[in-house]
């Protein structure tokens, strides 16, 4: 899900944001809406697996979702994909790699060490059909995306990953039953610098090695 989470983060999860299950037996003691377009929701994965998965929703079910030379449809509707422009930034954080500068979305910061790894990403803002535009990363030269088609079932929805190219989702395990969805990431709680550099604390002095200030209580969008 880079570059909206990244690896080290702690997410809350509102486990009722689309209802209460019974646990006793299949069913619901409360049934609230489903998930919208946009959400980030936390699932439980295929039984081999045996882990959660984080994937952004796409396909609302009884949605046509297609992929065609890299372009995502949704009902035949081409999905909207901008540019953003980015520039490097050394003196103001040692932990800050880049600050995208765009008029759609706020401002991202990504760790130095992604972007010396992955120099070939591009980095755009994707517009969902009534949902709010979120980043996604797209390989600049590496192997094109794999078309598809598909039609959700009821009760089910199509997920994708933010990082298009490195992204186990719906495109290898299908649609998410709507009973195998755990809740609804929300705000990102805490953040461990996997890559043990300096981050800047959030009083204006260089803190912790371990800890990303800037990210503790960011809202997942």
């Amino acid at each position: 899900m880079m570059p909206t989470l990244l690896e080290g983060d702690y997410i809350g999860v509102a486990k009722y944001a689309y209802g209460l299950r019974n646990p006793f037996m299949d069913g619901w003691l409360i049934k609230a809406d489903g998930p919208r377009r946009g959400d980030v929701i936390v699932f439980s994965g295929p039984k081999d697996q045996g882990f959660d998965f984080v994937k952004r929703v796409v396909g609302l079910p009884g949605e046509r979702v297609s992929m065609v030379a890299g372009q995502l449809f949704i009902n035949d509707v081409a999905v909207r994909m901008n540019d953003i422009g980015f520039k490097r930034s050394a003196e103001q954080d040692r932990c800050q790699a880049a600050l995208m500068e765009a008029t759609t979305v706020p401002d991202y910061l990504l760790p130095m060490p992604y972007f010396r790894e992955h120099k070939n990403y591009q980095i755009k803002t994707e517009n969902l059909p009534d949902a709010p535009s979120h980043v996604v990363l797209v390989e600049r030269w590496g192997e094109a995306l794999r078309d598809f088609e598909v039609t959700v079932p009821q009760e089910a929805y199509f997920v994708l990953g933010d990082n298009r190219h490195q992204s186990v989702d719906s495109r290898v395990f299908g649609s998410v039953p709507r009973a195998s969805i755990r809740g609804k990431a929300t705000r990102i709680l805490f953040s461990t610098n996997e890559d043990d550099l300096p981050c800047a604390s959030p009083f204006g002095k260089e803190g912790s090695k371990s800890v990303r200030w800037y990210r503790v209580g960011k809202r997942v969008c």
